[in-house]
């Protein structure tokens, strides 16, 4: 074997080495992002469980005292703390990190999630969610329509029949100019606009302009109430 194979042999040797140890590290790589998607998977429902582990200890702690303001003031946290476990919930379904998420069906999961939270079957109460597939928002807009919708169907179920039977709608629209409105209906006893000053509807207020929205209320005695949380088209 003369010297120009010898040193054809060696640079194809040093290719290989060189493309094993490219391999190896790969492997490695590969290795290390499973095991961290792996702890984060594990992380993220220890985070899920422990906002369940709340809920149910503020709802122990409600059922035990004996006091009716301090009971009353454990409801609405409650209530917060299930919109952001149904919303935890929802993204741990995703199968991979989007800037957008999907509110028509993360409002269908935050419907089915309320109807058992609050037996609405025992009840009598039924909540129908009427949605446009396929419309995206961004986290943080999900965030307050999934925290507002609950705080309003809430409200309803509270407040809206005195003898705990009706109907709560959720619907989902698109305008033509790309804005979206989310309508939260009942067909209870009606609303006093004047007298929605409560602590959970200004919040509610709040949450909505700060995402660049508006919330509205639409009631007449005896016929129900409409509350429209109107979202501008989003930005491109």
């Amino acid at each position: 074997m003369g010297p120009v194979e010898i040193s054809f042999l060696a640079a194809v040797a040093s290719v290989a080495a060189e493309g094993i140890e490219l391999m190896s590290q790969r492997e490695a790589l590969t290795i290390q992002r499973d095991l961290k998607e792996v702890l984060l998977r594990e992380q993220q429902h220890r985070i899920r469980n422990n906002f369940q582990s709340i809920a149910n200890l503020l709802s122990i702690n409600a059922v035990k005292t004996k006091d009716d303001a301090a009971r009353r003031g454990f409801q609405p946290v409650e209530r917060r703390v299930f919109a952001l476990a149904s919303m935890y919930d929802h993204l741990l379904g995703l199968h991979e990190q989007r800037d957008d998420v999907d509110l028509s069906r993360y409002l269908g999961s935050l419907c089915d999630d309320l109807q058992q939270f609050y037996a609405l079957k025992e009840r009598r109460i039924s909540l129908n969610c009427n949605r446009r597939l396929g419309m995206t928002v961004d986290l943080n807009t999900c965030t307050t329509v999934g925290t507002v919708v609950n705080e309003l169907v809430a409200n309803a179920i509270e407040h809206a029949f005195p003898n705990d039977v009706g109907q709560i709608g959720v619907a989902l629209a698109s305008n033509s100019d790309g804005s979206i409105e989310i309508r939260v209906s009942d067909d209870g006893r009606g609303t006093d606009i004047e007298q929605c000053n409560g602590t959970g509807l200004q919040t509610a207020h709040r949450l909505v302009t700060h995402v660049g929205g508006n919330l509205t209320l639409t009631s007449e005695p005896g016929q129900g109430a409409v509350w429209t949380i109107s979202l501008p088209s989003k930005k491109r």
